[in-house]
Parts: structure tokens; C-alpha cells; sequence
């Protein structure tokens, strides 16, 4: 399949337009937000999708997935990790030429700020953890109003997944932070008037991701049953969501 981590137009495409019509066959409140790093989930995915395929975790899982899961997940998982980075390649191109809507410098500040006051708190209280260093140091790379609003929404699940342990920084956390993420995350939606090609694009990286996370996960679920005493096969299927931790 190649290095995962390169990323091959011609075989995104293809997966993307086989999976056209699974795509649109999600109810609109099927379509899940996307709660991670969209290129890391993807390789992982693919990494995963290449650990399925090794000769021993293959067979035992020809024999127990077919009871315990839909065998479609494991066999298109590539698929849907090849069709998620296509739609958001195609999502970034359509954001370089949609500039004409500028957000209000007020909204970018407060919601700059936000994500810097959110990061701080994060890298002072969960940094001491390599994978939570990693991540910060991703959400920091970002750039562009698409990436300021989903890195708001990636800290606000961090800091609902992480709310007991965040909560004992009395001198930083803030609980209320998560609702101004996710206003701030409306806010911008709504002023980059996603009713173009660009928009067209972001519903369907959602989609995409949908399609995708719900593979993984259960994918996931049967390895975590079929080799729940085998650490080498586990270590290649963590969770999309709590992999930071």
C-alpha cells in the first residue's frame, strides 16, 4: 500500500468516489463533528488497515469479525481513510480561493485568543504526556480560519475528556471555556458563508470522517475482543478520541 504517511491524489480520488454513495446515503444527524487531527487519524487508520492485513491478525479475524461486526468496516477501511484525506485536500484547495469573506477582526482576536488561553492549559496541566505534546504541537501549526475553528473544537473535547484532571488547575482552567469554543466555532461557520465550493467540500470531509471514525471504531472493538492479550496487535488500533491521553 506505500508509506502511509505520503499522500497519493490518484488512490484519495478513487476511494472517494467509490464511497460516493455511502457518503450520501448519512442522514444529516448521522454526520459526526471531527474531534482530531484529520491527517493523524487518517495514517493511523492506514496503519491499522495494514496490521488487519498481516497474514496472523487476518486470520484470526476472518474468523470472529463476521459474528461480531459488519466485515465491510475492516475491508474498507482504507478506503475510508484514502477518502477522508481527499476530501479535505480538495477542502483546503476550495478555502484558498474563498477569501472574499473575511471574518471580523474582533471575532479572529477573541477566537485566537481563546485557542492560545485553551493550548496553555492543555501543554501546563497534560504536557508532562508525549502523545499530549505531540498534539499541541500540531493544534500550534495550524493556520487559516478553517484550522482556528477545529482546533477550538479538538481542545473542547480535550477538555471534556479531560474536565477531573483539568479541573485541579485553579489558576488557568476554565470550565467555560468549552461553550466559547463552541460559539466561537459557530461564529466562524457562520462568517465564512460556507454555501459555495468550500462548502460543498466541508460537508463532505464530515462525511468522510463519519464514514471513516465509524470504521475504525468498530474495527477497533472486534481487535480489542480477538487480541486483548496481545499488546502489539492493540498498540496499532488506539482510540481516535482518547489517543491523546
Amino acid at each position: 500500500m506505500g508509506d502511509p504517511q505520503v499522500y497519493n491524489p490518484e488512490q484519495a480520488q478513487r476511494a472517494f468516489e467509490t464511497l460516493t454513495d455511502e457518503r450520501g446515503a448519512l442522514k444529516a444527524e448521522e454526520v459526526r463533528r471531527i474531534t482530531a487531527p484529520r491527517n493523524e487519524a487518517a495514517v493511523r487508520g492506514l496503519r491499522a488497515y495494514e496490521v488487519s492485513q498481516q497474514p496472523e491478525v487476518k486470520a484470526v479475524l476472518d474468523l470472529v469479525h463476521a459474528k461480531l461486526s459488519d466485515p465491510k468496516y475492516r475491508a474498507n477501511l482504507a478506503n475510508y481513510a484514502w477518502a477522508m484525506r481527499y476530501a479535505d485536500a480538495q477542502r483546503r484547495k476550495a478555502g484558498e480561493h474563498a477569501k472574499a469573506v473575511m471574518l471580523q477582526q474582533e471575532t479572529v482576536s477573541a477566537a485566537m485568543a481563546l485557542r492560545s488561553q485553551m493550548l496553555e492549559v492543555i501543554a501546563y496541566n497534560l504536557g508532562h504526556r508525549p502523545s499530549i505534546a505531540e498534539l499541541v504541537a500540531v493544534l500550534r501549526s495550524g493556520t487559516g480560519y478553517n484550522d482556528l475553528a477545529e482546533d477550538l473544537e479538538i481542545l473542547a473535547q480535550l477538555y471534556l475528556e479531560h474536565a477531573k484532571e483539568l479541573a485541579l488547575d485553579q489558576r488557568k482552567y476554565d470550565a467555560a471555556h468549552v461553550s466559547e469554543a463552541n460559539a466561537m466555532v459557530e461564529a466562524i461557520l457562520r462568517h465564512l458563508a460556507r454555501d459555495g465550493e468550500e462548502g460543498r467540500w466541508d460537508e463532505e470531509l464530515r462525511r468522510s470522517w463519519t464514514l471513516f471514525a465509524n470504521a475504525y471504531e468498530e474495527v477497533r472493538r472486534v481487535v480489542q475482543f480477538a487480541f486483548h492479550d496481545n499488546a502489539d496487535v492493540l498498540a496499532a488500533f488506539p482510540s481516535l478520541h482518547t489517543r491523546y491521553s
